[in-house]
């Protein structure tokens, strides 16, 4: 397997991205890589509109490091947020006044190398590298979990509240615990669950399959228009099941939706 990887990395790299999503030879969609990560900032910010807020000025802690993480990053400073952390298993990096595209960049190279975050505070004099820590433990006003399932627990999530944290979007699958979101649900914290506001990798599969099945390859500017509407109609659809006043239940609108949208499947395809 590790052979085959190799390979893989290689080949990628002949071919200038080809097996990436950079390269439209054998079909695809730009943005693929992107999606999830530019998805969830979509989502974050129609919830922020919702309450008349906007990303702008907002200090965000993301954890991880890999595609989700670093794009959701890269959105986030480009929509003028201050991303203070990043992530992996070794530990958590934070920039007091914030990382820019600089240290994302580097990231991105250390990962490809294997390496860890650690690195990035040896390179940088403004990042320093907590070894064995979460980002949860320092001051935010959004909270991003990119990593991995069940990486927020119950005690992050009284820390996050502690430290000033209002608005937690999943971007990675069920990071948070069931115990950490009853904490959220029992807050004044905007919870959103990964089943809505991670849809973005999804969504653009679902693009990249149309674009192939016509024999088209839209831009990026155009997969991103598209992207950003169906993270806003989710949105919308969530505030539908989950109450649209000054506190929407996020978790109970995605589930309700979702469950609807799979059940009229099933009765259109005669499954029941």
């Amino acid at each position: 397997m590790g052979y085959l990887f190799g390979m893989y990395r290689k080949l990628s790299r002949s071919f200038g991205g080809a097996f990436t999503g950079k390269s439209l030879d054998f079909g695809g969609s730009v943005l693929r890589p992107e999606a999830t990560g530019y998805g969830l900032i979509y989502f974050l910010q129609s919830m922020l509109t919702h309450q008349n807020e906007s990303l702008s000025d907002k200090t965000v802690a993301v954890s991880g490091a890999g595609n989700v993480a670093r794009h959701a990053a890269a959105k986030a400073l480009e929509e003028g947020a201050t991303v203070v952390t990043l992530s992996d298993s070794r530990g958590t990096v934070h920039a007091g006044k914030g990382l820019d595209e600089k240290h994302l960049e580097a990231v991105a190279r250390i990962k490809a190398d294997g390496g860890g975050l650690d690195r990035l505070a040896d390179d940088f004099d403004d990042v320093d590298h907590y070894q064995g820590e979460r980002p949860w433990r320092f001051d935010c006003e959004v909270a991003l979990p990119c990593a991995t399932e069940n990486e927020l627990d119950e005690d992050d999530a009284r820390r996050l509240l502690d430290n000033g944290c209002r608005w937690l979007a999943e971007g990675a699958n069920m990071p948070c615990t069931a115990a950490a979101v009853a904490v959220f649900q029992d807050s004044e914290v905007f919870y959103a669950p990964g089943k809505a506001a991670n849809a973005g990798g999804v969504a653009v599969s679902g693009l990249e399959m149309s674009q192939n099945s016509r024999r088209e390859s839209w831009s990026a500017g155009e997969v991103d228009r598209r992207l950003r509407d169906i993270m806003e109609r989710i949105h919308r659809q969530c505030l539908e099941h989950g109450g649209d006043d000054t506190r929407p239940d996020y978790l109970t609108g995605a589930s309700v939706a979702g469950f609807q949208r799979v059940a009229r499947a099933m009765l259109g395809q005669g499954i029941i």
